[in-house]
């Protein structure tokens, strides 16, 4: 008898972008493993792109179940946020001079509070709520074994205890995207600074949802230390490491056709933010280190919306740079086809970025500005995919900049390029899928 799974992921696809490739790739192949799968998600994901032709990767097989919530509109959240202002000043841009006045303090500090409690842990709560009743449906109806819930949203949490007291012989796996207490509301805090009472509870809620989980599944090795060290008390093999990956289908007629030079073209995919972990910065100023006659010689194209705070450091450059706005997936790869180098911009040791596994599959080199000793270095330097050099150093992306130039010219420069296709073809999703689910026991339960 197939085993049935439902997974629970608040992005699904027409959804674009690259948080829902994760759970597209888990309802692509695991049905190829033999199990039979179902997918809860929203009806109007809280997102600013879409991307329809990812529809078309879905299995038939695949039922798809979408439910949908009262949540607050992106202009409204933004318009929140700019009343109960922000945890530093951002750099001034057309959209934070419009935004109205923030509150006086006090008031502000009492409009935070409610508010933080009545969104906790984040906006997708309102999703959660109606949906937990859908997914008890779903399982009873369905004679469903396994629930795998994939997150951020970190409101997805609320899930599991639940669906542990209501069905207790049925497995349930954290599928953790993001870490979240380290990670999302220590080092990257997006939105407006984290009190302790949004740490506290948000430590608890975790705490629950991990005790009532039979695994727990994350992207990283650090990541998985940080969960171990945090709950000694469960066996360490509950937690599992299956990192992120690229679809092969999806580069199959990949056509590697970069104009002549120069400009040596370098494409970042995906959004620009001014929040450090991600910020253009760095490389921006690298840019400007070089000779004007250095300078000419490279153009950088945005491919993917640039956050308002990031549109400052783009617009002071006196670089070469190219928006196009966000594209649907394969007419984003097309456009890093026609590039010579692809940007890697992570300013975290714990964290590597999805883009990275799509950027490995087209064999480009990739320039990689992230710190030493972090994850992004780790997989550059396994695979031999191209530069990594650290965001507080501009004179060394500088002279990566004119080593990446001269490996396309064919001169001589200190770093050659010469990638490792079987490291390459590890980070495959069709077989990290397979991976996860023998750590997971879904096969072994099949």
């Amino acid at each position: 008898m197939s085993h049935s799974l439902l997974l629970i992921s608040y992005m699904f696809p027409p959804a674009g972008g690259v948080g829902v490739q994760r759970a597209l790739s888990f309802a692509r192949y695991l049905p190829q493993a033999g199990l039979t799968v179902s997918v809860l998600t929203a009806r109007q994901p809280l997102t600013h792109v879409y991307d329809p032709g990812l529809e078309k990767k879905i299995p038939a097989s695949v039922r798809v179940h979408r439910t949908a919530a009262l949540e607050p509109p992106y202009a409204l959240r933004q318009r929140v946020k700019a009343l109960l202002g922000r945890k530093s000043e951002p750099p001034a841009t057309a959209a934070v001079l419009a935004a109205p006045p923030a509150l006086p303090s006090a008031a502000r500090r009492l409009a935070k509070a409610l508010l933080e409690r009545a969104v906790f842990p984040d906006p997708q709560v309102f999703w959660v709520r109606p949906s937990l009743r859908q997914a008890v449906h779903i399982i009873e109806a369905g004679n469903i074994d396994s629930v795998l819930i994939t997150l951020p949203p970190f409101s997805l949490l609320r899930f599991a205890a639940p669906l542990r007291r209501r069905f207790p012989k049925l497995r349930i796996i954290l599928d953790y995207r993001d870490e979240w207490l380290q990670y999302h509301l220590q080092e990257l805090q997006f939105d407006i600074a984290v009190s302790e009472w949004k740490r506290h509870h948000a430590a608890r809620l975790e705490a629950e949802a991990v005790s009532a989980a039979d695994h727990v599944v994350t992207v990283t090795p650090t990541w998985v230390e940080r969960f171990r060290a945090r709950y000694p008390s469960a066996p360490p093999v509950k937690f599992v490491c299956i990192p992120n990956g690229y679809d092969p289908d999806s580069f199959r007629g990949f056509e590697h056709q970069p104009p002549v030079l120069p400009p040596l073209v370098v494409a970042y995919l995906g959004t620009l933010y001014a929040n450090p972990v991600y910020s253009p910065q760095p490389y921006l100023a690298a840019l400007d280190l070089l000779a004007p006659e250095w300078r000419a010689r490279f153009e950088t194209r945005f491919i993917g919306r640039i956050e308002p705070a990031a549109e400052a450091f783009v617009s002071r450059s006196s670089a070469r740079l190219v928006r196009t706005g966000f594209l649907p997936q394969q007419q984003a790869f097309r456009e890093l086809e026609r590039s010579h180098c692809l940007l890697l911009l992570i300013g975290s040791l714990s964290v590597h970025s999805g883009k990275l596994f799509e950027y490995l599959a087209t064999g480009l080199p990739i320039l990689a500005i992230a710190p030493r000793g972090s994850e992004v270095e780790r997989v550059i330097a396994e695979t031999r995919a191209g530069w990594c050099v650290p965001p507080d150093n501009p004179a060394l992306i500088a002279q990566a900049l004119r080593d990446i130039y001269a490996a396309a010219t064919d001169a001589p420069c200190a770093t050659s390029f010469a990638p490792d296709a079987a490291a390459v073809s590890a980070y495959s999703r069709e077989r990290l899928t397979i991976e996860f689910a023998r750590a997971t026991g879904l096969l072994l339960a099949s």
